[in-house]
């Protein structure tokens, strides 16, 4: 595969469930697209404006993501690390109790395990 390989896709040979992540994807590459494309000419030689190899999101991407795949479980990497996660607008159920260590210490716990917690703030 060369610079003047094309790609086309039929949505209409994929999953019902899965046409709207294939719609997120082709938007997020048409974005990229566009921005290598049109970006300053004089900073090629530090490379591409935005990688075409991965999708990087900011808060508005984090909001249409969630919208195509709520309620699924994903494998997704955030900061170096990839895990798989559930996507969902339940609230989390966390409680903190605070425990006497010491005569002058206390020590806040809670009731889960919270590193297994992620909130993500999207623009909504």
């Amino acid at each position: 595969m060369g610079k003047n390989y094309n790609l086309f896709i039929h949505g209409e040979i994929f999953e019902e469930e899965s046409k709207k992540l294939l719609e997120f994807i082709l938007k997020y590459a048409e974005i990229i697209k566009y921005a290598n494309s049109n970006s300053n000419s004089n900073y090629r030689y530090y490379g591409k404006a935005l990688s075409d190899t991965s999708i990087i999101l900011g808060n508005s991407g984090i909001d249409d993501l969630f919208d195509v795949l709520k309620n699924k479980k994903v494998e997704f990497q955030k900061d170096y690390n990839i895990e798989e996660i559930k996507l969902t607008e339940e609230q989390p159920k966390i409680e903190f109790r605070l425990k006497k260590v010491n005569d002058q210490q206390y020590a806040i716990l809670p009731n889960i395990e919270i590193f297994n917690v992620t909130i993500m703030k999207g623009k909504d």
